[in-house]
C-alpha cells in the first residue's frame, strides 16, 4: 500500500488504472465510525492505523483526549495532514506502522484505544504483538477483520446491520465486530458488555 498510486475523491479511494479495487468508499462510514465508538469507550489517548477517508478520524476525534494517525500511503497521509490542521488534539505520521510503533515504545506513547484498518498489509496477523508495546492497561483493541488473527471465541463481538447503520442482537448475515482489552501484558476478551446507549453517538 506504502507505494500504491490511487485515486481520492468524496465517494471513493480506488487504485489508481483500476476503479474496482476499491481501498475505501462512503458507504464504509457507518460501520467506521462504530468501530471507533467502541475503540474510544475509555476516551483518552487514542491510535488510528490507517486514515481511509477519515470517517474513523472524525469520531475518535469527537471521543478522545488526543488522537494520533499513522499511515503508510503518501497521498492519504497528505489528507490526514490537511485534515488535522485545524485540530490541535490530532497528530499524524507518515510511515508504516511496523515501524513508526517500536519509534512511539522508545518514547513511552501509550495509549487507551487503538483501531487498525490498514489496507492490502502483509503484517496484519502480527499488528497485535506491536500494539501491546503502545497499550496502556485496559487499552481497547479493534481491527478490521480480526478474526483472522485470533480465535473468535477469544475476543469480544458485537454484529452491526450494514443496512441499517445499527448494533444487532441476531448476528446471522451481519459484520461482526470484535474487540479485546489489554490487561496484565496481553489482550484478552473481557466480560465488560459494550455500552449499547453510546450509540446515541452516530
Amino acid at each position: 500500500m506504502k507505494d500504491t498510486k490511487l485515486v481520492i475523491n468524496e465517494n471513493v479511494i480506488y487504485v489508481k488504472g483500476n476503479p474496482r479495487k476499491v481501498v475505501m468508499d462512503k458507504g464504509s462510514k457507518g460501520l467506521m465510525e462504530l468501530y471507533s465508538i467502541i475503540v474510544s469507550q475509555n476516551r483518552g489517548d487514542i491510535l488510528d492505523v490507517g486514515f481511509g477517508m477519515g470517517f474513523s478520524a472524525n469520531k475518535l476525534y469527537e471521543n478522545c483526549d488526543s488522537y494520533t494517525c499513522i499511515e503508510v500511503n503518501y497521498d492519504v497521509y497528505m489528507k490526514a495532514s490537511e485534515w488535522a490542521k485545524d485540530k490541535p488534539k490530532a497528530t499524524i505520521y507518515f510511515g508504516d506502522w511496523i515501524n513508526v510503533i517500536p519509534e512511539m515504545q522508545l518514547r513511552d506513547i501509550k495509549f487507551d484505544g487503538i483501531f487498525m484498518d490498514t489496507y492490502d498489509d502483509i503484517n496484519h496477523n502480527n499488528f497485535e504483538k506491536y500494539a501491546k508495546l503502545v497499550s496502556k492497561q485496559n487499552c481497547i483493541l479493534s481491527m478490521f477483520n480480526y478474526f483472522a488473527c485470533r480465535d473468535k471465541s477469544t475476543m469480544n463481538s458485537i454484529a452491526f446491520d450494514l443496512s441499517g447503520n445499527k448494533f444487532m442482537k441476531n448476528i446471522e448475515n451481519k459484520h461482526i465486530i470484535n474487540w479485546t482489552v489489554f490487561k496484565d501484558e496481553d489482550f484478552v476478551k473481557t466480560d465488560n458488555k459494550f455500552n449499547t446507549y453510546q450509540t446515541h453517538l452516530i
